[in-house]
């Protein structure tokens, strides 16, 4: 079938009205302004990825033991490209209890989307490197912690006659079997799953990984304000210490001057007291990969000032810091490999 030009016009400028339309019925900014639960967080990143097919693609990482998506949601320019730019990844909702960490991935995918074309910054970002967010890690989890069992913490895989559920964060296949912060008790908020990797969620984020090179990662948890580095199973400092040191100072430094809060950088297994969390997403991706691997707990900083049950109002100021902090981390990055890509 052959077209005018004028035929052309008249269906691109329909496109386009259907896309904004699209755009200012849609109304974004109520998912980082309350705790969206699992289908309107889909419902999100399924719209924005319609609303900005020239900026973002949706890619289902795999299925939960009940059947959900894993969607993750990658942001860059020349997609087709993607494998030569520098890639980051932006995790939440590994534990379901900790709620706060959705809003902060959502609030930074829409402000990359909603500002490309008029900030700066954002577009340095955006035209040089690839940032890959998974929003919701633990469907399962998080679906049953809206359901009423708020503190719910892990998956639901089915161990036993009853669900007992794994923690995600202790089933990666690193140091998975050392003893440490982790429970071999199914019944235990700790347990650390039959095998390493047994759990999809696992497997899932280990497939993206061997597949895109990252350089850089966050896994956002709450709460207690802390910028985290590796090792968090051994109190030994890793061989890139001294990178992880500056580079997570700086980062605190961010946040405080985007909005007030006090971060604390610290070596993982040094808020462990006693047992050392082994099997972890951000020891995972650095002992394998080499990716400059953090892990940031969010407000507030202590359970008296509402633990994961973060209140609504402290949203809005969260995601500031939560954008700002991820968006120091790619120029940082990017400049100190003299990353050249447009």
């Amino acid at each position: 079938m052959q077209y005018s030009h004028f035929s052309l016009i008249l269906i691109i400028s329909f496109l386009l009205l259907i896309i904004s339309t699209c755009a200012t019925t849609f109304d974004f900014t109520a998912y980082f302004q309350d705790y969206p639960d699992f289908k309107q967080t889909e419902q999100f990143l399924k719209s924005i990825a319609a609303v900005y097919p020239h900026l973002v693609t949706l890619h289902a990482l795999g299925l939960t033991a009940e059947g959900r998506t894993i969607w993750a949601l990658q942001i860059t320019t020349n997609q087709q490209m993607y494998t030569k730019k520098p890639q980051f990844l932006f995790t939440s909702l590994i534990h379901s209890d900790e709620w706060i960490s959705l809003p902060v991935l959502l609030y930074t995918v829409h402000r990359l989307a909603t500002t490309y074309q008029h900030d700066e910054e954002t577009r340095f970002i955006v035209n040089r490197a690839s940032l890959w967010f998974v929003p919701i890690v633990n469907p399962d989890g998080y679906v049953h912690s809206h359901s009423g069992d708020r503190n719910w913490r892990k998956n639901r895989s089915l161990y036993g006659e009853t669900p007992a559920g794994v923690d995600i964060n202790r089933n990666f296949a690193v140091m998975w079997d050392m003893k440490g912060g982790f429970s071999k008790d199914p019944d235990s908020r700790f347990y650390r799953g039959p095998a390493a990797a047994s759990e999809p969620e696992t497997r899932a984020l280990q497939k993206l990984a061997a597949h895109v090179d990252f350089q850089a990662a966050i896994d956002f948890h709450s709460f207690g304000q802390y910028i985290l580095y590796p090792y968090g199973y051994s109190r030994t400092q890793c061989p890139d210490n001294e990178l992880y040191r500056q580079t997570a100072a700086a980062m605190a430094e961010q946040i405080l001057k985007s909005g007030g809060s006090v971060y604390k950088p610290i070596q993982m297994c040094r808020i462990y007291p006693a047992a050392l969390p082994s099997g972890t997403l951000m020891d995972y991706l650095y002992a394998t990969y080499g990716t400059l691997a953090f892990t940031i707990e969010l407000r507030p900083q202590t359970q008296e000032l509402g633990g994961v049950c973060l209140e609504p109002e402290q949203i809005p100021y969260t995601c500031k810091e939560g954008f700002a902090v991820i968006k120091f981390l790619c120029r940082r990055v990017m400049e100190q490999k003299n990353s050249v890509y447009n």
